[in-house]
């Protein structure tokens, strides 16, 4: 996992491999530090990402819920279709924003922000 703070003020989580229960553990540093400012923009990105079983769902869903109990948002972007359809199917296209690219979530959050990420040389 990698994590990088954008010049906008957006973080944004690479993940690779499996978001298993091996996978959980070194993704809950990370996230618990890019959730814990006031008001955190956080993307994950998840273009790399194989496989994501309940643990990794659930580290997701705690994820977002702590983001927006401090007024920040949490988006997914470019999931692999695999990994799309299971949140359709689990419904959980209700909880997440899912973007098609990391570029387009930073873009999004940024704008959320009152920021341009054209301008600001955001990166991805």
């Amino acid at each position: 996992m990698d994590s990088h703070l954008t010049d906008t003020g957006v973080t944004v989580i690479t993940t690779r491999g499996d978001l298993d229960l091996d996978g959980t553990r070194q993704l809950r540093q990370p996230l618990i530090s890019a959730t814990s400012a006031q008001q955190p923009l956080v993307v994950l990105d998840l273009a790399g990402l194989e496989f994501l079983d309940s643990s990794g769902i659930s580290l997701l869903v705690h994820g977002v819920k702590r983001v927006r109990a401090r007024g920040g948002a949490l988006v997914l972007a470019a999931a692999p279709a695999k990994v799309a359809r299971l949140f359709e199917v689990t419904g959980l296209t209700r909880v997440f924003e899912i973007f098609p690219t990391t570029e387009d979530a930073n873009a999004q959050l940024s704008a959320r922000a009152g920021l341009d990420s054209s301008e600001c040389g955001a990166r991805s």
